[in-house]
């Protein structure tokens, strides 16, 4: 197996929500991918039903938090929304961060090929951000061959600037 980048360097998700994110869930009653990914980088676990305490304009700060790079101020401003809701939240854990996750890796891993090659979606492992493998990576643990050609179709598409 390779060796997995610093967790350091994991940490150029985009900006935005995928399409089918926004189009399901406007309100981000469910957490987004790119907040699930700095989850995984900061090492720790929050339900679901923790996520929905959470007013959605301090879920929506949280999600442009972890569109950006620094991970310290994610960790930051999710201990304060912890702290914030108080007795509300039941079970934020700390667990070891995803250092040896296989979106991590510098090459693609096997199970990720098998699978990207069963959807059909043709991508280059090593020119995707780390947010794209976060996302190929989460589709094959789901066994989602839609979802995977929807998600890496929409993080193929030019940003407006």
């Amino acid at each position: 197996m390779n060796k997995p980048l610093p967790v350091t360097s994991a940490i150029d998700a985009p900006g935005l929500l995928l399409a089918h994110e926004r189009e399901v869930d406007p309100n981000a009653m469910f957490i987004p991918l790119v907040v699930r990914m700095k989850l995984d980088l900061s090492g720790t676990r929050i339900s679901l039903s923790d996520w929905q305490v959470f007013p959605r304009d301090r879920r929506m700060s949280l999600i442009r938090t972890a569109s950006k790079k620094e991970t310290v101020l994610f960790n930051s401003t999710l201990t304060s929304m912890l702290r914030d809701a108080g007795s509300n939240i039941r079970s934020a854990k700390k667990v070891e961060p995803a250092i040896a996750a296989q979106w991590l890796d510098t090459s693609e891993p096997e199970s990720v090929q098998r699978f990207r090659k069963l959807a059909r979606v043709e991508t280059d492992w090593r020119s995707l951000s780390y947010f794209a493998r976060f996302v190929l990576c989460y589709a094959m643990k789901k066994g989602d061959i839609e979802f995977c050609r929807k998600a890496i179709q929409d993080l193929s598409r030019p940003t407006a600037s």
